[in-house]
């Protein structure tokens, strides 16, 4: 079982020639439980925010040195979007699953069937030890470019760069965008786009394209009452269930369509059923969606990143501008860093609880980090300082009793 650790985390720090430290770094955002003894429709709730930090750090088989001593970085890559033949062999897997579901179980058949099969055709990418796990100083309110660069530069003191030469640093897209400038200035400070809100972003893309297509009202029929926004997705887990739930249903109406009418599911766009087209692109997106899930859980960073390239020329439709600028910033970063993705191919995720489950590293964070402060922080904020302060006294409440 892993530990971690805030009260003087430099004697926690481990150091050597294999070990790869990965930085995570997010924002916290606290609302006042109460308003202040005046009339509550004057006086607005205050909130405050932070940014919380942890550094993952992996023992490879090797010294980073030799595992990337065979690489060379691509000066002249060109970045291009597509869908790659691993995502086009991935998608022919999600139909050939659906298939045999519907040969051996007559339609009786629910999503849970469906992630029992997509775990036998998925492999395991990370089969590393679980990580020494450090919780380090908050920041200040990361809502600006200089305190995002300040909290980034601190691990230059906590950790220092590693062998290579480097820090890499997860966050969300939000500040991930803020590091884009101090990755021109500090190109030792590599950023990474962090997974898990990133898969969080291309479930809302999905909602949002397809809602003028009946897509609320599919799910009132398959019995489904819960999402009806758009802007924000407040029950992850229950949105995916609801997505993953349609996607069953679309895969196994298309396939009965297509095995009656004699064809294959990619002579669909030759076809004038226009319905049927657009929701058959919502079984091909949609998988792309899964499928980067897929790479998350099972710490498989191919599968990850090439589901994410055919993904993202998703983004600008809805208007999510930001994401798909951080987005082609991340790929571009991996993708002509062969270094790197050589790291990413050895850890892209990181396994806590048990064996074979993964989860990203900004999820980590926001998992037994945020949330666990969130729920223990007190009603009133104080100034700055003070909140500070009590976010480490709960950082250190939490290293002594080892929750996770």
């Amino acid at each position: 079982m892993y530990r971690y650790y805030y009260s003087n985390p430099n004697e926690r720090i481990l150091h050597g020639d294999n070990i790869w430290n990965v930085c995570v770094i997010d924002n916290i955002d606290f609302k006042e439980k109460t308003f202040s003894y005046d009339n509550i429709f004057d006086v607005a709730r205050r909130t405050a925010h932070a940014t919380l930090r942890m550094v993952f750090q992996f023992t490879l088989p090797k010294p980073l040195s030799e595992i990337v001593s065979r690489t060379d970085n691509n000066t002249n890559f060109e970045f291009q979007v597509g869908i790659s033949s691993l995502v086009k062999d991935q998608l022919k897997k999600f139909e050939r699953i659906i298939c045999l579901l519907i040969e051996s179980h007559n339609r009786n058949f629910d999503v849970a069937d469906v992630r029992t099969e997509l775990r036998k055709i998925t492999d395991i990418g990370c089969n590393i030890p679980q990580p020494n796990v450090v919780i380090l100083e908050s920041g200040d309110n990361p809502c600006n470019n200089e305190n995002v660069h300040n909290a980034a530069k601190m691990y230059f003191n906590d950790i220092g760069i590693n062998g290579l030469g480097h820090i890499d640093l997860v966050a969300d897209e939000a500040i991930f965008r803020r590091l884009i400038s101090l990755h021109e200035t500090h190109p030792e400070i590599r950023p990474l786009l962090g997974a898990w809100h990133t898969n969080k972003s291309m479930c809302t893309t999905l909602i949002a394209i397809f809602s003028g297509y009946g897509i609320f009202k599919l799910a009132a029929v398959l019995g489904v009452s819960y999402f009806d926004k758009l802007e924000k997705v407040v029950d992850y887990p229950a949105t995916c269930r609801v997505l993953e739930l349609i996607w069953v249903a679309v895969g196994i109406a298309i396939t009965l369509y297509t095995k009656n009418k004699n064809i294959t599911m990619q002579d669909i766009f030759y076809g004038q059923n226009e319905v049927l087209k657009v929701w058959y692109l919502y079984f091909c997106w949609a998988g792309f969606w899964i499928g980067h899930k897929l790479g998350i859980r099972f710490g498989n960073h191919d599968i990850q990143i090439e589901n994410l390239t055919a993904f993202m020329p998703l983004f600008p439709i809805v208007g999510r501008s930001n994401y798909a600028q951080s987005t082609t910033h991340f790929l571009s970063y991996v993708k002509s860093n062969s270094s790197l993705k050589m790291l990413l191919d050895h850890v892209c995720s990181v396994n806590l609880t048990r064996p074979g489950h993964f989860f990203a590293f900004d999820e980590a964070l926001e998992t037994f980090g945020v949330k666990y402060i969130k729920q223990n922080i007190g009603r009133v904020l104080g100034n700055q300082e003070d909140l500070k302060s009590r976010i480490s006294s709960v950082q250190s409440e939490q290293g002594r009793i080892n929750l996770c």
